[in-house]
């Protein structure tokens, strides 16, 4: 058993699909505490899925952690000499 795990978006290039629910359950259940790494599209997801109040459930029992994250795709660019 783990003690914490954390679960980040698993297909980001599917928006309405991006988080693995049957990850984020076991991680609720068989580890001590989850953070879930959030976007704009696992928290649509979320939403769909669980509803506001099954989130805050989870939130409110201690199992889960949110962190979100920005979608902001970049490549990093030197100046070179």
């Amino acid at each position: 058993m783990f003690g914490r795990l954390v679960v980040r978006p698993q297909y980001p290039l599917q928006p309405e699909h991006q988080l693995d629910l049957g990850a984020l359950i076991e991680g609720a259940v068989f580890h001590g505490e989850t953070e879930l790494v959030m976007t704009a599209a696992t928290i649509r997801q979320l939403t769909r899925a669980w509803g506001p109040d099954g989130i805050v459930e989870f939130l409110d029992g201690g199992v889960m952690h949110l962190r979100y994250q920005l979608n902001i795709a970049a490549l990093p660019r030197t100046c070179g000499g």
